[in-house]
């Protein structure tokens, strides 16, 4: 009789239960240890803080303590899952922010690729253009270079031959 039982129900049976709950519900929602650390820590100093208030006889004192520490998981477990959630959404809007941006950079720097490719596929005809036209002046040339000396060659067999004319008739004549 110096052990009053207690019924306790729901979740709160077994404290492996608890824990079990608890480890489970922050390996889902990845909140971090150390907030949910600090949200024990201060449900602790608050059911001290209420125990030594509520009385000085050692009987209800215990039992005071043992009521409160019975009700404090239930309220822990309540805002630590609600402020790792809150943490948790924070994250994920952060972390939907940062996708949007790489999303919008990985546009960005498509398009930019897409204008180099451009530029220089237009570099590369401009430069074959411009082969193209290197060849053609220089097949040009030579087709010049082909003439002049055509033309210097029959000018010079022309000329020759008028000497050579010039020089028969001057030297019929003298026979003459």
């Amino acid at each position: 009789m110096l052990f009053k039982q207690k019924h306790r129900f729901s979740i709160r049976k077994f404290s492996f239960g608890v824990c079990s709950a608890l480890l489970g519900t922050a390996l889902i929602m990845g909140a971090d240890s150390a907030s949910a650390s600090e949200t024990d820590a201060s449900a602790e100093t608050q059911a001290a803080d209420t125990s030594s208030d509520t009385s000085t006889d050692p009987d209800s004192a215990a039992t005071a303590t043992t009521s409160e520490t019975d009700s404090e998981p239930v309220a822990t477990t309540a805002t630590e899952t609600s402020e790792p959630a809150a943490q948790q959404l924070i994250k994920l809007k952060q972390l939907l922010q940062k996708q949007q941006n790489q999303h919008q950079n990985l546009q960005l720097l498509k398009q930019h690729l897409k204008q180099i490719a451009l530029k220089q596929l237009q570099l590369k005809l401009y430069q074959s253009q411009q082969q193209k036209k290197k060849q053609l002046l220089k097949q040009q040339n030579l087709l010049l270079q082909k003439q002049q000396q055509k033309f210097l060659h029959q000018h010079v067999r022309k000329h020759s031959l008028m000497k050579v004319s010039r020089f028969r008739q001057a030297h019929t004549s003298v026979r003459l």
